[in-house]
């Protein structure tokens, strides 16, 4: 079902530009021009949807929906030369599209570092990176660029927040992305909490891609803690797409282990139920770490999102404070499933604790 959705929706959008751009020519029976501009489109339309599924979505519905909004334009100012005006709008929803998706794909492509400080006592340095989707995005150069960045921060622990792989990630991809994510390197180890794509990956089970994880040196935390050092313990939650979420108090308790004295830092995917992580009482919570929403990815997308049903999210971007505890949302180190972003950037997070 999921494979149908980008051909109908660049369908819709073919739809669309015929009827408010062809349709005028065949009532004025100019056949031939009516047919001309609906292959011509139907072929670029193709072409890009062949290309990338998202890439084809994007720039049909950039073009079918500028081509509408200029054609309109025409109809209640009364254009006479029509024409003219109608070459001209076809030029504008190329040249703009081309240049909106453009930039897009260079700020998708453009891994920034992004830095963050907190005092809480003692000091800490964490990397933080989120949703890369290796194997909807990304190759073994881009994945090298994350890893060098992160390993010039000189952090004392690195976190992998979620959504590293996904569901269009090749079994051969899946040892491409963590063995070169095996060079990542950090004194007290380097961590991962499952999001909700890469618990998707096709005929492999979680406790198999767990496995495969931890075989590259990597430590995987499904509602578990670890203590980092005589100040830190980690605590990192399964994704609301595995399992049902389970209190920090709770893993605490299981764990068997005194953590009196102990900041915690925990790790979560979906940056959702903040109330929930507040509302623990037994754990002296510092630091709350996601990814998950791309930073809104892009407009109009970012809009849509906040305004949808499905925005579950307490925090977009950025940081935030609640009850004395610091919340922190990273836009991801790439694009994602999507290759374009605009109104957020690319980036590998840095938080300096004191």
């Amino acid at each position: 079902m999921e494979n149908l959705i980008a051909p109908a929706i660049v369908l819709s959008d073919l739809l669309i530009f015929a009827l408010v751009f062809v349709m005028p020519f065949y009532k004025e029976k100019k056949y031939k021009k009516a047919l001309s501009w609906l292959i011509g489109t139907g072929i670029v339309y193709l072409a890009l949807t062949i290309y990338d599924s998202f890439v084809g979505i994007a720039a049909c519905t950039l073009l079918s929906g500028i081509t509408l909004f200029l054609i309109v334009i025409k109809h209640l100012f009364k254009v006479k030369k029509t024409d003219r005006y109608d070459v001209f709008s076809i030029v504008i929803a190329y040249v703009f599209t081309i240049v909106y998706l453009g930039y897009s794909a260079y700020v998708a492509n453009d891994l920034k570092v992004t830095e963050y400080s907190f005092d809480v006592g003692s000091d800490l340095r964490i990397v933080q990176i989120s949703d890369i989707h290796y194997g909807s995005f990304g190759n073994t150069d881009k994945l090298k660029e994350i890893v060098n960045e992160a390993n010039a921060q000189h952090p004392d622990v690195i976190v992998l927040t979620g959504d590293i792989v996904d569901e269009n990630t090749s079994v051969e991809r899946l040892h491409e992305c963590f063995s070169e994510l095996s060079n990542l390197n950090a004194r007290l180890g380097v961590y991962y909490v499952i999001g909700n794509h890469d618990s998707n990956i096709e005929n492999y089970s979680l406790s198999k891609l767990f496995n495969l994880i931890e075989n590259y040196g990597i430590t995987p935390l499904k509602d578990k803690c670890v203590i980092l050092d005589e100040n830190y313990v980690l605590f990192g939650l399964s994704d609301p797409s595995v399992s049902e979420e389970i209190s920090v108090d709770k893993i605490a308790s299981k764990s068997g282990v005194d953590l009196t004295g102990y900041k915690a830092i925990v790790l979560k995917h979906q940056p959702s139920n903040y109330a929930g992580i507040v509302a623990n009482e037994d754990v002296d919570i510092e630091l709350v770490l996601s990814g998950h929403t791309h930073g809104g990815q892009m407009f109009p997308v970012n809009v849509l999102y906040k305004l949808s049903s499905r925005h579950a999210d307490d925090l977009m971007y950025g940081t935030t404070e609640l009850d004395g505890i610091d919340f922190v949302v990273s836009s991801g180190a790439t694009g994602g499933e999507m290759p374009f972003k605009n109104m957020t950037i690319s980036e590998i997070v840095v938080i300096d604790l004191h």
